[in-house]
């Protein structure tokens, strides 16, 4: 099967820079290619050779010989990428061409990963006047205070300085949710970024189908118009279990607004108006209650009306990623959220001890006898002597 992106002949390009960013790249490029052969081209900037078994993306620069990276430094990893900048920018001419399409930059909190985001939002913007929105994972509670730092000194440079190029920072939040706490570590780390990549590639797809009523016309252009909107952005995904057909309070709305608390500490309000809003249902069939008006209250539930897809799974059932009915959203333009400021505050608290750690050492002062030193030396040759 190929889905309508392909028939409009949309190339999907996605850079991903550093560890986590290659990963979640990876997935991104294996899920949208589910659906056919589908035009992604793919260019990898980490700071050794992915161990993943094969290589998936079509380009790929190693920005230093040292396959131990940089150790998060962020300092050290940005001059490195520095002195790759023509490379970069060479290989970035490549990933466009004449076609419209979707570009996507993806990191995690490594010196690798934010280093060159910094410096390929900084050519992307200066050479080919691109500003694509960037995929940001946040650390999780337990990760190293230096990727702390690293993300927040990535938010303020792109957000907040003077030379910010002000992409649309798409937050996901990285610690899972409390439902699957329960779970083995190793089948919760990787369970946020999986359902982002899977509610972000159902969302490039819906873009392209046909809705299943008219009056939820959203398509192609309305996805760009989110995508591209300056500020702080969160995807939800979220599957349509069996058990909410019988549910006589369902709403859409309260599904998506507790993904976002969960990925950002905001209130209800400030979600509610959020500057711009893409939303996708995927249903099967209408067997036992039709839920459409429900989609009706939901877009009227926000300050701005969000552009909504309603799709029929039958339509894209041979797509195995979208096998289950889901609830898929971006929502743009969102305030700064606590979670963003909470990363900000320990990277600020803890930057603040090494500085204070740094200055209490370079002041102390150093008692250094001489005549002492070469009195216990004396004292130890004895001992010496005498064993």
């Amino acid at each position: 099967m190929k889905f309508n992106l392909f028939s409009k002949n949309i190339d999907v390009s996605i850079i991903a820079c550093g560890d986590i960013g290659e990963k979640v790249g990876e997935k991104m490029i294996h899920t949208i290619q589910e659906g056919g052969e589908i035009n992604v081209k793919s260019l990898a900037i980490n700071s050794k050779h992915s161990n993943s078994g094969r290589e998936v993306y079509s380009r790929r620069i190693q920005i230093t010989k040292n396959q131990a990276g940089f150790a998060r430094n962020l300092s050290m990893a940005y001059e490195a990428a520095l002195e790759n900048a023509e490379e970069i920018e060479r290989e970035l001419s490549k990933l466009f061409g004449k076609k419209e399409g979707i570009t996507l930059i993806i990191t995690g909190g490594g010196g690798t990963g934010t280093a060159s985001t910094l410096l390929v939002s900084q050519i992307l913007k200066t050479k080919f006047n691109k500003i694509p929105p960037i995929l940001v994972v946040l650390p999780m509670e337990f990760e190293s205070s230096r990727v702390y730092f690293n993300i927040s000194t990535l938010i303020f440079e792109l957000s907040g300085s003077d030379t910010a190029t002000r992409n649309n920072l798409i937050l996901i939040h990285n610690d899972p949710p409390s439902e699957i706490n329960t779970l083995p570590f190793s089948e919760t780390v990787d369970y946020n970024l999986d359902s982002t990549v899977i509610g972000l590639t159902n969302l490039f797809v819906s873009g392209f189908q046909e809705a299943v009523r008219p009056d939820f016309e959203a398509g192609y252009q309305d996805l760009l118009e989110v995508l591209f909107t300056p500020g702080i952005s969160v995807i939800t995904y979220k599957e349509l279990k069996e058990s909410i057909s019988g549910e006589t309070n369902f709403r859409y709305k309260d599904m998506v607004v507790e993904s976002v608390i969960e990925q950002t500490n905001l209130p209800e309000e400030l979600i509610l108006k959020s500057k711009k809003v893409f939303c996708s249902i995927f249903k099967e069939g209408f067997k036992n209650i039709d839920y459409s008006y429900e989609a009706t209250r939901f877009r009227d539930s926000f300050l701005e009306k969000p552009f909504l897809k309603y799709i029929k799974l039958d339509s894209v059932k041979e797509y195995k990623t979208i096998g289950k009915p889901s609830l898929n959203a971006i929502l743009a333009g969102l305030p700064f959220s606590p979670k963003v400021m909470e990363i900000m505050q320990i990277a600020r608290d803890v930057r603040k001890k090494v500085i204070l750690k740094e200055e209490q050492i370079k002041n102390t002062v150093l008692d250094f006898n001489l005549e002492r030193t070469e009195r216990l030396q004396q004292d130890l040759e004895q001992i010496k002597t005498r064993s």
